[in-house]
């Protein structure tokens, strides 16, 4: 093989690395239909990748408006930039806020619109349209966008066969949203968010010596963001201590965990995971509540199986005279059984096996000592 074609070949193969690793913005959902009567017409583009996305120059067209993004114009890494009308704390940019905005009017009344994302260079980034059949008479189209300058700037769009497009066969109604879930556009409301992004199951934190310990799970994940943790001291007021990478897209349930060794004793603190979708929809796990007591040997549980397939071992202590209650639950927290209850004496140990055929998966054994609970997870194989 000749030096020119190894490297042909390398140049070939760095490119593909380029556009396997560059991922570009694109439209991430779209609201409104008629930009001069609707009162709620917006916009979102959404960065995918783990880099923040400079937008300087960067120029948005549609049937109903044409508009070049101002100097400054940034996306963050896995965030959205919102678009539109109304001038709310819901929108990163206002359209009023855009120097370099015109309006357009149609020249084919027909229903549906188009969104297409250039490139300082006049590259199409993202392009997306929708209407009630696949073929629509307002493509292709061409316009020119005069500045605040008088800076004219030509562009054309190609026709609707053109793989630079995405679609979406639908007739316009004014209640719905129009989302883009891992690729594809889908039909969403404008209230609320019919195609959530995931699911929490219960959140679960325990205190042990100075370190608050926090496992919850995801139940599906549906091109979804990073989930956060969120911690507070009285359940009111939040505030993020940790992001957690996320699966992405799954079907199965997904686990995490974090130790949050930044806590004072005797203290009080509430947490919950949080995700916001890139379509601006936040969903919350329960809240859970955890006291950081000094004396976390005053009552001591331990769990195990003494092997595969083998009995369950509960062994427990106390360093005061109390009344316990210990029971086993499955992963959404219902009652299997009761596997102790009665009055402990001081500085007394006792331990439990329990025989129970229990199928493999995940349980907890809660001890209730009355004045606070404390559990443990055991996993069941076989």
């Amino acid at each position: 093989m000749s030096k020119s074609v190894h490297i042909s070949l390398l140049v070939a193969l760095l490119l593909m690395c380029t556009c396997a690793y560059s991922q570009s913005v694109y439209f991430s959902r779209y609201i409104g239909l008629n930009y001069l009567n609707d009162p709620v017409f917006q916009v979102d583009i959404f960065n995918p990748s783990d880099q923040p996305k400079v937008l300087d120059g960067y120029m948005l067209v549609s049937r109903q408006f044409v508009a070049k993004l101002p100097p400054g114009t940034r996306i963050n890494a896995y965030e959205k930039l919102s678009l539109g009308k109304h001038n709310s704390q819901a929108l990163e940019l206002p359209f009023s806020q855009i120097q370099d905005f015109i309006i357009r009017i149609p020249k084919i009344q027909a229903p549906g619109d188009y969104l297409v994302l250039f490139d300082p260079r006049g590259k199409i980034v993202d392009a997306f349209y929708f209407g009630p059949r696949p073929a629509v008479n307002f493509l292709p189209d061409q316009g020119e966008l005069i500045t605040f300058r008088n800076e004219q700037i030509p562009f054309e769009l190609p026709d609707e066969a053109d793989p630079a497009w995405r679609y979406l066969q639908i007739a316009p109604d004014p209640a719905l949203a129009f989302v883009r879930i891992n690729g594809r556009w889908e039909v969403s409301s404008r209230k609320r968010n019919t195609l959530p992004a995931t699911a929490y199951g219960p959140l679960e934190a325990k205190y042990v010596q100075g370190i608050v310990t926090i496992n919850g799970q995801s139940l599906f994940e549906r091109d979804c963001l990073p989930h956060q943790l969120e911690r507070s001291e009285d359940g009111r007021n939040f505030e993020r201590i940790y992001r957690f990478p996320t699966a992405g897209n799954s079907t199965e349930k997904t686990g995490y965990r974090f130790y949050d060794d930044d806590v004072a004793p005797n203290k009080r603190y509430f947490y919950r995971l949080k995700n916001e979708d890139k379509f601006g929809f936040s969903l919350y796990s329960n809240l859970v509540e955890v006291q950081t007591d000094d004396l976390p040997n005053d009552f001591s549980l331990e769990v195990f199986q003494s092997s595969p397939g083998g009995s369950l071992n509960v062994r427990f202590s106390t360093r005061q005279q109390r009344r316990v209650r210990i029971k086993i639950m499955d992963e959404q927290f219902r009652e299997l059984d009761l596997l102790f209850y009665d009055e402990l004496k001081e500085n007394s140990q006792h331990l439990i096996k329990y025989d129970s055929d229990l199928p493999p998966g995940k349980y907890l054994i809660l001890a209730d000592l009355g004045e606070r609970r404390i559990f443990e997870t055991v996993i069941i194989s076989r």
